[in-house]
């Protein structure tokens, strides 16, 4: 398991729209080995939400400590621009869409 993967990150916009369209959690380049797939989980009002997202790169991320969504991905998630969320690897059953 990926040490970068197991630590706090911060939501923030997705670099782009077209990163946006791919329903995908972006990250910085190398920063999950191979892990393909992420649960987030969002504490908000002292209730814990997980969400699970397919993982691509973007250098344009810009820092190896943010993960970015689109509006309708961190509304899903319950998370807003810079929010902090816990992060692990998904290993659990099918392909999430952003895969498909």
């Amino acid at each position: 398991m990926d040490r970068a993967a197991q630590c706090t990150w911060t939501i923030q916009k997705s670099p782009s729209d077209k990163d946006t369209l791919t329903n995908c959690a972006i990250v910085y380049p190398g920063m999950f080995g191979g892990i393909k797939h992420i649960s987030l989980e969002v504490v908000k009002d002292g209730k814990t939400r997980k969400t699970y997202f397919s993982v691509r790169s973007s250098p344009a991320i810009g820092n190896n400590k943010y993960i970015g969504l689109g509006e309708k991905q961190r509304e899903w998630a319950g998370a807003e621009i810079g929010t902090p969320v816990k992060v692990e690897p998904y290993t659990g059953g099918g392909p999430l869409l952003g895969s498909l």
